[in-house]
């Protein structure tokens, strides 16, 4: 399964989303420590920063599935809270290896708090709710725009059919009325009749019917006897 395949948006989100989330997680670790020194900052910002992208993967994965096990419109809902429900989970657990984790091992000489630690766990299932919210409304999009420029294509693919079906039923009869015509004329002017079928028949095979060059030379055959 391709990472990041949910919609042709997800790294776009990810990339407006994850940063700044992490951020705001490391400042509520850390407090002013986080921003005492380019070197704490940078390895901070790393570590938290990896962690939230693997869950944001994952989460993407999860949708991509959910997806093609919910396809119908009318599963739509049911699909977001089941998938929202996981995504929150990851993003706890997530949350949880992090604050347990800096504090084992003493990171900024970090040592957790309770408080911190629940007001966190609502920020990321905040940040869930929205990073789910800009990816279905980007995968609507795309989904709806798939489906327009299918039925404008049908619509075009439908008048080409009409348009072929009239020049069908248009032809026969232009033939019938040119042989009459050249019919009249042999009788009446021969060389009329030739500059008649020569400059006519062959100009309309060609700007309508649009005819293969073997369909032309039978054209041809055909009222190649009344040129004699």
């Amino acid at each position: 399964m391709k990472p990041l395949a949910y919609s042709r948006k997800e790294w776009l989100i990810a990339v407006l989303l994850l940063p700044p989330f992490a951020l705001l997680l490391n400042y509520v670790l850390f407090g002013n420590r986080y921003f005492s020194g380019w070197q704490p900052f940078l390895i901070g910002s790393l570590i938290t920063t990896l962690v939230i992208f693997i869950v944001y993967v994952c989460c993407g994965m999860i949708a991509t599935v959910m997806r093609n096990r919910f396809p119908k419109y009318s599963q739509t809902f049911r699909r977001i809270v089941i998938s929202l429900s996981i995504y929150v989970a990851m993003m706890w657990a997530a949350i949880s290896v992090l604050f347990w984790g800096y504090d084992y091992i003493g990171f900024l000489g970090y040592e957790i708090n309770m408080a911190k630690y629940v007001w966190a766990l609502v920020v990321g299932a905040l940040c869930n709710l929205l990073a789910t919210s800009f990816n279905e409304g980007a995968a609507f999009f795309e989904k709806w725009r798939e489906v327009v420029d299918e039925a404008e294509q049908l619509k075009k693919e439908n008048l080409r059919t009409q348009l072929e079906g009239l020049k069908g039923q248009v032809n026969p009869h232009f033939l019938f009325n040119s042989l009459n015509s050249l019919s009249s004329l042999i009788s009446e002017d021969p060389d009329k009749a030739v500059c008649f079928h020569c400059s006519n028949l062959p100009k309309h095979f060609f700007t309508t019917s649009r005819m293969d060059f073997q369909e032309i030379i039978a054209g041809s055959l055909v009222v190649k006897p009344y040129e004699q």
